[in-house]
């Protein structure tokens, strides 16, 4: 059974979402359609990058995975691709998603052959479904166009540690507002070597002094930090949602402090 994936920033009041559905199945009823989400921000690419990358290795090999960002507007006037990438397929427009979620590549980019189409208003319905479609029936990559040797490169910097502290920034806000930051388990055991700590949050008003083993020691409105399932510190309150209470938003800085003075 094939199974095809669904990421987008449509939401689900309107109808486009149920049109690739019946698209899909109406020409390949065997399939199987899953949502990954369709609550991405609009045109935040980096949001959707965030999502998927957590979530397609968790799905079968071969599995083919669309994506619907930016689908009127592209700013580089690229044709839209085609990747398959450890054993699996990612159809969307080259907005620099690629690029974020595999680093630079130089094989198996393919871009796809729009030159005959008269409209470019909804490339998922009239070229990507299509793509899709071709793969789920067993259909070669090439046949979809010319291989290319590129992607639009976007890149989003690393924590880094130097003079005793660690500086990184919130990469994502899930559901319940919690803060998803890019400082790993990794980063800071390196960086920590015993010593005690402070995470700073924007202002030296809001900052957290220990890591929690999970995010059920968040009581009240209390503020706690703890390494999330991808290894990444995660910012959470009881009961409430963090980005609002402490007004925090993507890209916002997040800073740990180590002791200088402290034992190790």
């Amino acid at each position: 059974m094939a199974i095809i994936t669904l990421t987008t920033d449509w939401g689900t009041k309107d109808p486009f979402v149920a049109m690739i559905k019946g698209i899909i199945l109406s020409q390949f009823p065997d399939a199987k359609v899953i949502d990954i989400s369709h609550e991405v921000s609009p045109f935040d690419y980096i949001e959707a990058h965030y999502i998927l990358k957590n979530s397609y290795p968790y799905f079968p090999k071969n599995t083919i995975h669309i994506i619907g960002m930016e689908d009127h507007f592209n700013e580089n006037d690229t044709n839209p691709l085609c990747i398959h990438f450890k054993e699996h397929y990612f159809l969307g427009n080259d907005t620099g998603i690629f690029s974020l979620m595999f680093g630079k590549l130089e094989d198996g980019i393919v871009e796809i052959d729009i030159s005959s189409l008269e409209n470019r208003t909804f490339i998922v319905r009239d070229v990507l479904v299509k793509a899709a479609i071709h793969l789920a029936k067993g259909g070669q990559l090439d046949d979809l166009g010319e291989r290319k040797a590129s992607l639009v490169e976007k890149i989003i910097p690393e924590a880094a540690y130097e003079h005793n502290s660690i500086r990184g920034y919130v990469t994502y806000i899930d559901n319940f507002g919690n803060l998803i930051t890019n400082i790993s388990e990794e980063l800071f055991g390196r960086a920590r070597e015993g010593r005690r700590f402070t995470i700073l949050l924007k202002t030296h008003n809001h900052y957290i002094k220990t890591i929690s083993n999970s995010y059920n020691h968040a009581k009240d409105n209390t503020m706690i930090a703890y390494f999330n399932s991808e290894g990444f510190i995660e910012i959470s309150m009881g009961m409430d949602k963090a980005s609002k209470m402490l007004n925090m938003r993507f890209g916002d800085s997040i800073r740990i402090e180590f002791d200088v003075d402290s034992n190790r």
